[in-house]
């Protein structure tokens, strides 16, 4: 009841906060499993929302209460429309990078209206699209597995690449991973935060691993918190690593 009734205050909020200009990006690393392979620099770029008082809060019930109010295709276009203008307005530095990972919300997904804006933003060639990827998760490839196939093939026609998010938390991971045309899959970080410790988690990552490379497709695991923890992936054969969102950290305010 508490956190319904923390959902209703921050639906109320929603206008404020963007007329307000309380949001901000965040990037979190993604690095190569193996230090010595590559100088891999890619970054995942994340949500992050201010209070009043002008500290930052976590997103848990803004996004819930967005979500509810049928207003992510909102938050979509915010994140797109900013990181573009970033990488436009820095892309000196942008260019040593490897790229950066937008995630998208079903809503988004599942809408023409966004579909269309993301065309034209991607046509109007400020950024280099082969370096940035889109992340959808597979609660999003489930709610319309048609749809999402569509929005995948004309993102892809203008070079962009698509990451399979939260693999393996799913009822039929290897059936949409199988009927979807990504580039990575991203393990599911429930398999991976205690694989150190855990025989079972290291036989998933290892089958989820093998299948993707299988298909052609890189694997990058999230909740990778310590050198154990990478040093079992990079055995695996693992090829990216992510940490937690705690340890991600701001790159632009509107």
């Amino acid at each position: 009841m508490r956190y319904q009734e923390k959902l209703h205050e921050w639906i109320g909020r929603i206008d404020k906060v963007f007329a307000e200009n309380r949001l901000f990006g965040r990037c979190q690393m993604i690095a190569a499993t193996d230090p010595l392979a590559a100088n891999y620099l890619h970054y995942e770029i994340l949500l992050g929302v201010t209070g009043e008082d002008g500290n930052v809060i976590p997103p848990d019930h803004f996004i819930p209460a967005v979500e509810r109010c049928q207003r992510m295709p909102e938050i979509d276009k915010w994140v797109v429309n900013n990181v573009f203008d970033w990488i436009a307005g820095n892309r000196e530095l942008f260019d040593k990078m490897d790229g950066f990972s937008i995630n998208l919300s079903g809503q988004s997904i599942n809408s023409e209206e966004f579909l269309e804006f993301l065309k034209s933003a991607l046509a109007a060639g400020n950024v280099p699209c082969e370096k940035i990827t889109f992340e959808i998760t597979e609660t999003v490839a489930a709610e319309n597995l048609g749809f999402t196939k569509k929005f995948i093939a004309a993102i892809k026609q203008f070079g962009c690449t698509f990451s399979l998010d939260d693999f393996g938390s799913g009822y039929s991971s290897y059936s949409y991973l199988k009927n979807l045309n990504v580039d990575y899959l991203k393990i599911d970080g429930a398999f991976v935060k205690e694989i150190h410790n855990n025989k079972a988690d290291v036989a998933i990552v290892k089958s989820m691993n093998e299948i993707a490379h299988s298909m052609g497709l890189r694997t990058i695991a999230e909740y990778v918190e310590n050198n154990e923890i990478r040093s079992v992936l990079k055995e695996i054969g693992v090829d990216f690593c992510q940490a937690t969102v705690s340890r991600s950290r701001s790159v632009w305010r509107n």
